[in-house]
């Protein structure tokens, strides 16, 4: 029967082993896909937006790890989990450990480390609606030391959240990745 108490007629599709760390998992990308999209604004970026979906992304990643223990057993958890992480190199293990301790600090100690880099955007490449004014033919430096391209007829600054020197969104799906790839040790 379903949850609805309804039973299900003719073939039945084999279920998941672990049906509620992959519901999970979902939601974490999920999550994901709304930090991307809000960090990759350039104007009228949210930044409560960007704090609550790496939360809340981190949050759900941790509970499909908890889940996974739950729905397979501590045993064949922490076996899995051992194998898993004897397969990783020693940057996606300690991504890996990073990944469940900065979820115990954004929930029990304090906020995520973030920070913010700032990127200049060609005006000729600015998102629709973003109006600049120039002098003809003269070209301006990039305003970031060392940017790219060197000059512009303009520029737009924007910002970008990063969590461990990448792109936060970069290092959510990094993260969501491995969960990804424990989760499979356990089909």
């Amino acid at each position: 029967m379903d949850g609805r108490g309804v039973r299900p007629r003719g073939r039945v599709r084999a279920m998941s082993k672990t049906p509620r760390a992959t519901k999970k998992l979902d939601q974490a990308q999920f999550f994901l896909a709304l930090l991307r999209a809000e960090n990759a604004k350039v104007i009228g970026k949210d930044a409560r937006g960007i704090d609550a979906y790496t939360s809340a992304c981190l949050g759900a990643l941790k509970s499909a790890v908890y889940r996974l223990e739950k729905d397979v057993g501590r045993a064949a958890f922490t076996a899995g989990e051992s194998r898993f992480k004897g397969r990783l190199d020693s940057v996606e293990r300690h991504r890996y450990e990073r990944m469940r301790n900065q979820r115990d600090f954004d929930v029990h100690e304090g906020d995520l480390p973030t920070t913010t880099a700032e990127r200049a955007i060609p005006a000729h490449l600015a998102p629709p609606g973003v109006r600049f004014f120039a002098p003809p033919g003269v070209a301006v430096p990039n305003p970031v030391p060392g940017g790219e391209p060197a000059f512009s007829i303009g520029w737009v600054i924007a910002q970008e959240v990063h969590l461990d020197a990448a792109a936060v969104e970069t290092t959510c799906a990094r993260y969501v990745d491995l969960v990804a790839r424990l989760l499979a040790e356990f089909k």
